[in-house]
């Protein structure tokens, strides 16, 4: 795990966790809206609009890597231009 702070408060972490431990500890108590980029390469986002807080899982090497943050430009224009999207909106 790692952990960024910024004058005293986290605004980043990573961690590694199985893709059960991210489905029961995490997804299964979100209740926002899930997100997914449009290449649908298994990583999916969990973004709360108000605070601007981002969360990414993204499978690679056998583990699910997480990482916390705030959205950033990139992410943004990923939502307006269509290629990040909800993963119902298939």
């Amino acid at each position: 795990m790692d952990i960024g702070f910024v004058n005293e408060k986290v605004n980043q972490m990573n961690l590694e966790i199985t893709s059960k431990e991210f489905e029961e500890q995490i997804l299964n108590q979100y209740s926002g809206e899930v997100y997914e980029n449009e290449d649908q390469d298994g990583t999916v986002y969990l973004y709360n609009k108000q605070s601007g807080h981002l969360l990414m899982a993204k499978y690679g090497e056998g583990k699910l890597f997480v990482y916390f943050s705030y959205a950033d430009n990139l992410f943004i224009e990923g939502l307006e231009s269509g290629w990040i999207r909800p993963q119902n909106d298939k």
